[in-house]
């Protein structure tokens, strides 16, 4: 048997003795719901307690996280993991963050390719939603819906860029690479490098 020495409530959490340890940060609402009390307690209810705990922490703390910035499922879980959460714990954060659906990787893909279209190209999209885990089938169903008028966007950047400078072809050439770096396709920005040019 184990003994709970004592129990200390704070504003947002609990703290407990346990065999003359002290173990902080206990979730309230696991505490509550364990119904432990100072005195002997068997190890399994202890271990339940501080598992129950972790795991609404971490939701806590991901909930948190998401509410200041939409997150990716890869995204909110290295997030968890870099907190110092359990892989149980982590599981259980997100498995209620996408039951509700905070976690959406589909919609998360639409958002951000909804956004960043408007100043960057498909090829930098596709690239960072990459290493945001989403997978290809997600990214291009959402390229294909937002990509409409990339070429529009790319000529207003390119005229935006040449405005205060000389039209020769040093300049052209430093145009090229500044549309490719957006990530624009070579079809969408030749058609703009051929009218500085006047080739068209």
């Amino acid at each position: 048997m184990d003994k709970i020495d004592y129990i200390t409530i704070k504003k947002n959490s609990a703290e407990i003795s346990v065999n003359g340890e002290t173990v902080s940060n206990i979730n309230l609402e696991a505490l509550l719901k364990s119904g432990l009390k100072a005195g002997e307690v068997s190890e399994q209810d202890i271990k339940n307690l501080l598992t129950h705990s972790e795991k609404l922490n971490a939701k806590k703390f991901l909930l948190a996280s998401i509410t200041r910035n939409q997150k990716s499922e890869k995204e909110a879980r290295i997030k968890l993991y870099q907190k110092g959460f359990s892989r149980v714990a982590v599981e259980y954060a997100l498995g209620v963050a996408k039951e509700y659906e905070y976690i959406n990787d589909k919609k998360f893909a639409y958002e951000f390719t909804q956004v960043g279209i408007k100043t960057k190209g498909e090829h930098r999209i596709r690239y960072e939603l990459r290493l945001k885990g989403i997978s290809d089938n997600l990214i291009e169903e959402a390229l294909g819906k937002y990509s409409e008028g990339q070429s529009v966007t790319a000529l207003k950047f390119a005229i935006k860029y040449m405005s205060d400078k000389e039209t020769n072809l040093k300049n052209i050439d430093k145009l090229y690479k500044f549309l490719m770096a957006k990530g624009y396709d070579y079809e969408i920005i030749m058609p703009i490098i051929n009218k500085f040019r006047g080739d068209d």
